[in-house]
């Protein structure tokens, strides 16, 4: 799954997250040997259609054997975690 946003209410618009994820969906396809890949960006990429398709979808195309990836261009967040380290989310 690919998933790409640059609009944001509160956040600065990011420019190239739709052609990451274009140029991601392509690689995937051409090179890294994937047999799909769905694409969401913008309008597309709401909770409800990531929530439908990780949890109504992907499990019965998923099998054994199977690679799976979730790539994301877009904004995100930095958390302090326990110990004093950064994560990235």
């Amino acid at each position: 799954m690919v998933v790409g946003i640059s609009e944001y209410d509160d956040f600065k618009t990011l420019s190239t997250t739709k052609n990451d994820a274009t140029r991601m969906r392509r690689f995937l396809l051409e090179v890294a040997g994937f047999d799909s890949v769905y694409q969401l960006t913008e309008e597309e990429a709401t909770k409800a259609t990531i929530e439908h398709l990780m949890v109504d979808v992907l499990p019965s195309q998923v099998k054994p054997g199977d690679r799976f990836l979730f790539y994301w261009s877009g904004h995100g967040i930095a958390r302090k975690l326990s110990g004093g380290n950064v994560a990235g989310f």
